[in-house]
């Protein structure tokens, strides 16, 4: 091995260990405190003070940022030139540490290199992914959590950079869309440039002075939204080889995040019930301009009567693309650059290729669709959650999707599903984006419909509250007052009985009343002389949580000292 390339492994192997030490530092724990103090903050001096912890905040944070971003440039740089070198060396097989071949190794990777995702970034590079130290060590310990049964939640191992480029391609994969549209690495908030239509260039003579060009600029603004998936692995598979395991979990976890982006591209929407992408479909149906639409974004435009469109079920041939071209034409802007794509279920795809179909002279039928959208142009991709009938289409590279650094995998443990013999593990990202030039797509309808513009999303069940927002008993005062955060009580009364007040926060909540260890149907027991336990359940999801209410029954009239006498015999 050159000398070079040592020292190139050294610098890599030392970048990698600062950049997983960045990636564990955590900023929440200070948000938290500095917003606690905003609040708190009651004079001049107070609000000063959390000014400039705000200041010192923004900067430690930016720095952190700024550090990732340029290790991560000079990880890539360093791979790059350590790939370049191994090439120009081509040197024989032989074998290397653990005592195996290459052709050995070869066997061993079979089951990953099966797979198309893995084929397409080639062996060598799948066996460079695969058995970098930081790859083995994070399949390892999940490996061997698996086979020592612990039962740890939140075990927050971190994916190696290494493999974030392997698992985006199974996503692309999963989400061919994600290869028609605008894919950009953000740190923070994203700022992304827009240019205006270009101006034509003036003709001069050759010594004149230059006209200058009115060029026009415009901004987005994107973040970055959290997105997760839950998947399950049989157990027996994770007590396979490491290589087995990788070949599973990295291929489920980028289907996982691909599905979930998929849908979003599409139908996704960012407001206070779902922070996620702004989906293309989402754009299109809006009827009013969003409150925090950014000023400096391009013009906001009502496109829900020129681009939301309908073609009569009826139209087949050339009556039917004559009204696609029609349709098309919605799409034509000073933007409209690139490569146009239609999206659309298998069975409108079948629709398609129907109503293109034709006699050849020989009598056969041919559908001349083959991938692409017959007439118009423009390749297709099949998404299945795309509702029957609905074809969606535009230039993808003006949709702007943000992916940031850093995706993590949590373990359930074994004991999560144990009846079905699994593990659990869910896999997070964080994507934002938006169609920048809405007016560049359009939703048709070949049904004589009008186009699906909302879809629902898989349910937050991890997040979900199983709080309470009010606890009561009559003729009872719950001591201490009822807070959402306090599950125990005491409550003394006289009465025969006493009705039960209990409402989640989260009406699909499901919540349960049981007194004395036995359910309430009508939610008005009747009390036991002395102590009467009363359990309150909520579980709404993943989530459960019980409050505790212990009510103490007494017959009016009785002494003090009657009252403690049987309360101690009871």
């Amino acid at each position: 091995m050159a000398l070079r390339q040592l020292m190139l492994e050294k610098e890599l192997k030392e970048k990698r260990s600062r950049m997983e030490a960045l990636g564990k530092k955590d900023f929440s724990a200070r948000e938290k405190e500095i917003e606690a103090a905003i609040e708190e903050a009651a004079t001049d001096e107070d609000k000063a003070l959390v000014e400039d912890a705000i200041s010192a905040f923004e900067v430690e944070k930016e720095q952190h940022e700024k550090e990732k971003a340029d290790l991560e440039q000079r990880i890539g740089e360093i791979e790059n030139e350590i790939a370049e070198m191994e090439r120009k060396q081509a040197t024989p097989e032989k074998r290397e540490g653990t005592g195996k071949t290459m052709a050995e190794k070869r066997t061993q990777l079979a089951p990953m290199m099966s797979r198309a995702a893995f084929q397409r970034i080639g062996e060598k590079r799948c066996t460079q992914i695969l058995m970098a130290p930081e790859t083995r060590s994070f399949v390892e310990e999940t490996y061997r959590n698996a086979r020592e049964n612990r039962n740890q939640e939140n075990l927050n191992l971190l994916i190696p950079d290494i493999t974030l480029p392997l698992i985006r391609e199974i996503a692309f994969d999963e989400v061919k869309i994600l290869r028609r549209i605008n894919l950009v690495y953000v740190q923070g908030d994203g700022r992304q440039v827009i240019a205006g239509t270009a101006p034509e260039a003036v003709w001069t003579e050759m010594c004149d002075n230059l006209n200058e060009l009115g060029f026009a600029f415009n901004q987005v603004v994107i973040s970055g939204y959290k997105v997760a998936g839950m998947i399950t692995i049989c157990n027996a598979t994770l007590e396979d080889s490491y290589i087995d395991l990788a070949a599973e979990l990295f291929t489920m976890l980028g289907q996982s995040v691909g599905k979930a982006l998929a849908k979003a591209i599409f139908y996704g929407r960012s407001d206070a019930n779902k922070a996620m992408p702004l989906g293309i479909v989402t754009r299109l149906a809006q009827t009013t301009k969003p409150d925090s639409y950014p000023s400096v974004a391009p013009e906001w435009v009502d496109l829900h009567t020129t681009n939301l469109l309908s073609i009569p079920a009826a139209n087949t041939g050339v009556e039917f693309f004559t009204a696609m071209l029609e349709a098309a034409k919605a799409i034509i802007t000073p933007y409209a650059t690139g490569e146009l794509f239609w999206a659309m279920n298998s069975r409108t795809y079948y629709t398609i290729m129907g109503k293109a179909a034709a006699l050849t002279a020989n009598g056969d039928y041919v559908a001349r669709v083959d991938g692409m959208m017959p007439i118009i142009g423009g390749p297709i991709e099949v998404f299945e959650f795309i509702p029957d009938g609905d074809i969606i289409g535009g230039y993808g590279k003006l949709y702007l999707l943000g992916e940031r650094a850093g995706m993590k995998i949590e373990s359930s443990g074994r004991d999560a599903f144990w009846a079905q013999d699994e593990t659990g593990f869910r896999v997070t990202g964080r994507y934002d984006g938006l169609p920048v030039i809405a007016n560049a797509f359009v939703a048709i309808n070949i049904n004589g419909g009008t186009p699906t513009t909302s879809l629902d999303f898989a349910p937050d069940l991890a997040n979900h509250s199983a709080e309470l927002s009010a606890l009561s008993i009559a003729s009872a005062t719950l001591s201490p007052t009822f807070a959402a955060g306090t599950t125990t009580y005491e409550a003394s009364t006289t009465a025969a009985s006493g009705a039960i007040t209990a409402t989640a926060k989260d009406p699909s909540a499901t919540v349960k009343i049981y007194v004395n260890g036995a359910g309430v149907a009508s939610n008005t027991p009747t009390w036991l002389e002395g102590k009467n336990i009363v359990l309150v359940t909520v579980e709404n999801g993943l989530n459960k949580q019980n409050y505790t209410v212990t009510v103490t029954k007494t017959t009016a009239g009785q002494t003090m000292a009657v009252k403690t006498a049987k309360a101690a015999a009871k």
